[in-house]
């Protein structure tokens, strides 16, 4: 059985920006039908560079501007982006960027799970909008594990 990696990139004390830590937290508490493992990268995806060595799916939880309403959640396979330095990811060396050159065979096993931010401004506490917004990513995030996990019980 594979292993499922949940990555949450995010500074917590950027109000909106914790969406992807604060999801992890709650995913963490779960009983899931396979292996998952948790990672708080903060900001520093790039110190992950070794999960793109393995075989694993990795899901990737942050804060995405796409210019859509406030707490609207998007999800993207790493294949669906058009990976630049200008990306709208909010973080400067993002671990797609590193797949994109050096693993591009692993852009198929990412998933990119986000939600469109208020504010991120410095503060603990999420926006109103991203609050609302986090149930329906977490419900999405929650599916796609069990989905992932029949598909590989199966083959």
């Amino acid at each position: 059985m594979k292993t499922i990696q949940l990555l949450a990139l995010g500074n917590p004390i950027m109000s909106d920006d914790g969406a992807g830590p604060y999801l992890l937290k709650k995913l963490a508490k779960e009983n899931w039908p396979c292996r998952v493992v948790f990672h708080n990268t903060g900001i520093a995806s790039f110190d992950y560079l070794q999960l793109l060595k393995k075989n694993d799916t990795i899901f990737i939880f942050d804060t995405l501007r796409t210019g859509r309403p406030p707490g609207t959640v998007v999800k993207l396979s790493a294949m669906q982006l058009e990976l630049t330095l200008s990306s709208f990811s909010l973080h400067d060396l993002h671990l797609l960027h590193l797949a994109r050159y050096f693993y591009p065979h692993r852009l198929e096993q990412i998933f990119i799970y986000g939600i469109e931010p208020l504010s991120l401004r410095p503060g603990t506490r999420l926006s109103l909008p991203v609050r609302q917004g986090l149930p329906l990513l977490r419900r999405i995030v929650t599916l796609d594990i069990f989905r992932l996990s029949k598909n590989k019980n199966q083959a």
